[in-house]
């Protein structure tokens, strides 16, 4: 057995120089020097900037405290006990902390005398020696973690044990952390701070080129992650004019640094899994298990995160995990890669998942993702109102342009439907666009333009009626009940067709509302249709003049109203304004003040 040392890197002593240009936090540095812990831990992934921290506060240490710094930047090299020992040895001599021959040659098997000897010599110095292990995480040998737990557990007088790491140390950690021996910082913290990021934008860029709005915006896009801040000033410097929309996980530099950085030192194994559910915006064990086709997703999520691969766990309750949404970008742009067929079936087997979870906006995506375009179309349909009701109608609009507009209106069950769900929220302006927008697909059927047509004309006078265009809305209702009566009778749209005219011809005080709203009754009584018996119910009682007859249609017209969606849809709002009518002249005025609020009340539901 040699007694020799292992060569010594010379430059794995020495701490690297921050970048100039690089922001001084000193909310972190004043952080670390105000705590009495002797241990730092500094958790983040790559980019995050632990190196640049500790060195920033060693200076500010130094200066204040007069301390001795030994480093040991450590490398995957370090996978036996000699050579990391010998290293930290000849950083603590180099630091003065000990004559080099103090602490003799180092053996695989005699770290604990080299570790006794360590201690021996800095408890010999009178200041504060501050040992920093800079990327501890490379660490694997389980003989070295066992000497740096044992140091970790009984470190001496005067250590300042400093370390950085991008996944999370054990090393008993968690006895000392009750004692209050440790300070620990994680990415939370190291990430930038608007003003951080700010700062850092304009000193590379200049003051001039992203203002305080865009700078936040790009900050909180990479949800403060320094490298990407430091990545995005080269990207930005290289697109002119200067856009936000440059700066993406497949933007050349990013990519380069999380494919080196990030990717490249994961399993094949681990980065396959990755590949896979990178289609996926939240990650779930048991979506991911579907996607990925194996069965210890929960497991891998884990690891990643406790290893800070940029993926964070949002939701304990559901095991519920996301990633960083630069490297998710990363991802799919290293994913599309990949024959087209083979993505395709990842995103039929998140589609499948989805639907058996009830998520419409996944089921659009992977549906349109895997070329299952009537999946979503018969996802979208069925949901849609629904999800007005909830207010999705931002969703909605998302969800069609993802299918294809032409798509949508060349369906003939659902062309019209993203109209009506306009008109439900009261968005007028985005009616007449979407329904004039027929005739500019191609290969529409005449019955596939006539039924388009009775819906919107149905819609046109729903909405002017709303406007208080009464004329305008008589006109309208009248075109769609013309071709609805030419029509297939098993449209389910003809009964609120005649629904419609009545209502309106009602509020014009036209005679005819009453043969109108009777013919809408005979259609929907025999439909089975309950929202066109609510509407016609109450044009009619609005249309006669003999108050018991009124009362009586008005209260059949709430008698249907059997769904908190009709009141979403303000059906209901004319037969309680009947019933506040035949109250006021019947001089019930509790009965008739109660029927006008709940007149006001159904028909500003959905109003700012």
């Amino acid at each position: 057995m040699t007694t020799s040392r292992p060569p010594i890197v010379r430059s794995k002593l020495r701490a690297p120089a921050p970048t100039p240009d690089l922001v001084v936090r000193m909310r972190l540095i004043t952080r670390l020097l105000e705590s009495s812990a002797p241990i730092w831990v500094v958790t983040a992934p790559a980019g995050f900037g632990k190196t640049t921290l500790i060195v920033r506060t060693l200076e500010e240490a130094e200066e204040v405290w007069g301390v001795r710094t030994a480093w040991v930047s450590v490398d995957r090299a370090d996978g036996n006990p000699a050579r990391f020992w010998t290293h930290v040895v000849a950083a603590l001599v180099e630091a003065g902390v000990a004559a080099d021959p103090a602490i003799g040659p180092l053996l695989d098997d005699d770290v604990d005398r080299a570790l006794d000897e360590i201690v021996v010599a800095i408890e010999a110095i009178p200041t504060t020696v501050v040992l920093v292990l800079d990327d501890v995480h490379e660490i694997e040998d389980e003989r070295v973690l066992l000497g740096l737990e044992r140091l970790v557990a009984r470190p001496p007088e005067g250590l300042l044990l400093a370390m950085t790491t991008r996944h999370e140390l054990d090393l008993g950690l968690a006895r000392r952390r009750l004692h209050g021996d440790v300070v620990e910082l994680s990415a939370v913290d190291l990430a930038f701070t608007a003003e951080e990021g700010r700062r850092a934008l304009a000193v590379e860029l200049g003051s001039g080129v992203l203002d305080d709005d865009a700078a936040a915006e790009l900050v909180s896009r990479l949800d403060g992650w320094p490298a990407g801040v430091r990545l995005s000033q080269l990207a930005l410097r290289s697109d002119a004019p200067a856009s936000l929309d440059a700066i993406t996980g497949s933007s050349p530099e990013v990519a380069a640094y999380l494919a080196s950085e990030v990717l490249g030192g994961l399993s094949a194994d681990v980065r396959d899994f990755l590949l896979d559910t990178s289609i996926l915006m939240d990650l779930t064990p048991g979506v991911c298990d579907s996607v990925s086709g194996r069965s210890d997703s929960l497991a891998v999520l884990r690891t990643l995160a406790a290893d800070q691969v940029f993926t964070s766990l949002v939701d304990p309750a559901t095991s519920t995990f996301r990633l960083h949404r630069l490297f998710r970008e990363f991802l799919v742009g290293e994913a599309a890669e990949r024959p087209p067929e083979e993505m395709e079936d990842l995103h039929r087997r998140a589609m499948r998942w989805s639907l058996a979870a009830d998520d419409l906006d996944s089921v659009v995506w992977h549906a349109v993702s895997a070329g299952e375009h009537e999946v979503a179309l018969q996802a979208v349909g069925e949901r849609l109102l629904d999800a007005s009701n909830r207010g999705q109608i931002d969703d909605m609009w998302r969800w069609i342009n993802w299918i294809g507009t032409e798509r949508v209106l060349a369906d003939s069950v659902r062309a019209a439907l993203p109209a009506w769900v306009s008109l439900n929220q009261r968005r007028y302006d985005e009616i007449d666009p979407w329904l004039d927008a027929i005739w500019m697909v191609e290969g529409v059927s005449d019955d596939h333009l006539r039924l388009f047509a009775v819906h919107a004309g149905t819609i046109r006078a729903s909405r002017d009626r709303h406007l208080g265009a009464i004329a305008s809305a008589v006109e309208s209702a009248r075109q769609a009940v013309e071709l609805a009566d030419d029509a297939a009778p098993h449209w389910t749209i003809v009964s609120t067709v005649h629904a419609t005219l009545a209502q309106v011809l009602a509020l014009a005080g036209d005679a005819a509302a009453v043969d109108a709203a009777r013919v809408a009754i005979d259609l929907a009584g025999e439909a089975g249709q309950d929202p066109p018996l609510v509407m016609a119910y109450g044009a009619l009682g609005m249309a006669l003049d003999d108050p018991i007859a009124a009362g009586a249609a008005a209260d059949s017209a709430l008698s249907f109203v059997t769904s908190t969606d009709l009141e979403r849809f303000h059906r209901p709002a004319m037969p309680w304004l009947v019933k506040a009518q035949v109250a006021f002249d019947e001089g019930r005025m509790a009965d008739a003040e109660h029927a006008v609020e709940r007149t006001i009340e159904i028909a500003t539901i959905g109003d700012e």
